[in-house]
């Protein structure tokens, strides 16, 4: 009996030992998953948050403070999560385009090889303020010029664009038309091949006030454009093409605009500019809407807009790629060179694509969070470095395993102390998009963005609506919901 009782003690002490074995394993393992968690959370920055911004949370939550949801993008409802923000001041509305009059017969001045006046440079010489220029379609090789007139209307005429084709020259050593006077609009022209002693040379070196600059293009100079500083001056460019424009030093860009009142950007194709920026604005508003910005699968550009001292900037309707070979990881970037006081971003309905392996949709350097509504992302990386909040953004990211091994470290933190969790951006594998191999990226049957949008807040001024929606070549038409808003830049169902 005795053999018998030590039978059962060993068999208890084992059984005692297994036991806590099979915990110790438990706990090991649980360790190790946390860690390897933690080793992913550390590591990838896929929903924005760090390991410090989710002790922060915490922290906020427990503290009860009242900007938590604003800090973090919560979207329940959409309302809260940007009426915590500072009011914006008034903004106008983006301005027209300066008109273009007939003129008068005696104010017309007709340039062409079988007029009396051969050359636009002779034109520029014997014009009133006031004048039309109208230039018969054809290249004009190697000429160049100052206008100094104010109010001038100069279009191209005939059955194409006429062609400023510098060859390398530029007048006054800036351009191949430098603009000194006031309310210039200048229409159907070609601008190409315009290089400077100092690298700098532009397709139009804008320095009057006001310019307005429609159905034109700029391709293969140093700048495409070059608007210097004037406070009073408001440049408008519309249904344009700027392409391939940029000595490749980083510093000369396809639009390139100093510190004026405001530029504005509508229905243009604007890509592949040459290691510099595609835009790259200074001025004091800038709105950036209904646009193409992007550089295909071979572009170099670096940002594809650059507004390096913020001010208020709207950018609304647009497309845009960056591609693999970008300069720079950013596809937007807000007051990184010295913002203004008080400056604003604000980005409404863009379809924003990011081909590195490793990006940032939206770079702001100012204390004031961006605010982005109803934005369609596509690509890895992040949504953005520095203050953001969000409404009725959607993601699609490749990086799927990350993503969830993140958002679930997170969810049970924030299960366990009774928070919400953030959920803009919403996170898919498959946006349903029509064919982003060839840079199709409207809406397919199913989508995820269909009826995702929520209702823009009101801003005094100038309120950032989606009215329109781009469509090749360098047009618009107007934006037709059905139900409630379609997320990113392209609604479904229209033809565009």
């Amino acid at each position: 009996m005795a053999g018998v009782g030590e039978g059962t003690q060993v068999t208890r002490r084992r059984g005692w030992f297994r036991r806590w074995f099979r915990r110790y394993l438990i706990l090991s393992g649980v360790l190790a998953h946390i860690g390897l968690v933690l080793g992913f959370f550390v590591a990838l920055d896929v929903t924005n948050l760090t390991v410090q911004d989710l002790v922060d949370l915490v922290a906020a939550r427990i503290a009860q403070d009242p900007e938590f949801a604003l800090a973090f993008g919560l979207t329940e409802p959409p309302e809260q999560v940007l009426a915590g923000l500072p009011p914006p001041a008034p903004v106008a509305e983006p301005p027209a385009a300066l008109p273009a009059p007939a003129g008068a017969a005696d104010r017309v001045i007709r340039v062409g090889p079988t007029r009396e006046i051969k050359l636009p440079s002779a034109a520029a010489r014997i014009a009133k303020p006031g004048a039309v220029v109208e230039i018969d379609a054809g290249e004009y090789v190697g000429d160049v010029a100052l206008w100094r007139q104010s109010n001038l209307v100069i279009r191209g005429v005939g059955g194409g664009r006429a062609h400023m084709k510098a060859t390398g020259k530029v007048a006054k050593g800036k351009a191949i038309w430098v603009i000194n006077g006031a309310d210039v609009r200048i229409e159907r022209i070609e601008f190409s091949g315009a290089k400077a002693r100092d690298h700098n040379g532009a397709g139009i070196r804008a320095q009057g006030a006001g310019l307005t600059i429609i159905d034109s293009y700029f391709h293969d100079n140093e700048n495409g454009i070059l608007a210097m500083p004037n406070p009073d001056s408001d440049i408008v460019i519309e249904g344009s093409e700027f392409r391939d424009n940029g000595e490749g030093d980083g510093k000369t860009h396809n639009i390139y605009v100093t510190r004026v009142r405001s530029l504005t950007l509508r229905r243009n194709f604007i890509h592949n500019a040459f290691i510099g920026h595609n835009v790259k604005s200074r001025a004091e508003r800038t709105y950036v809407l209904y646009n193409r910005i992007m550089d295909g699968a071979d572009g170099r550009s670096s940002y594809a807009v650059d507004i390096p001292n913020g001010g208020t900037a709207f950018l609304v309707g647009n497309f845009l790629q960056q591609g693999p070979k970008t300069e720079n990881s950013a596809l937007i970037s807000f007051g990184a060179e010295g913002a203004r006081p008080g400056s604003r971003l604000y980005l409404v309905n863009n379809t924003m694509v990011s081909q590195r392996r490793f990006g940032v949709f939206v770079s702001n350097q100012t204390p004031i969070p961006a605010e982005l509504v109803n934005n369609l992302m596509v690509g890895n990386g992040k949504v953005a470095a520095g203050p953001t909040v969000g409404v009725g953004n959607i993601w699609q990211t490749r990086i799927g395993i990350g993503a969830t091994i993140k958002k679930g470290f997170i969810q049970a933190v924030v299960f366990l102390r009774g928070l919400e969790l953030p959920n803009d951006p919403l996170i898919v594998d498959d946006a349903g998009l029509v064919d982003p191999a060839t840079f199709d990226f409207r809406l397919r049957p199913g989508s995820p963005a269909i009826d995702g949008g929520v209702q823009v807040r009101r801003l005094p001024g100038f309120t950032p609506l989606a009215t329109r929606v781009y469509v090749d070549p360098r047009r618009t038409v107007p934006r037709t919901a059905v139900g409630r808003i379609d997320v990113g830049a392209f609604e479904f169902g229209m033809a565009n």
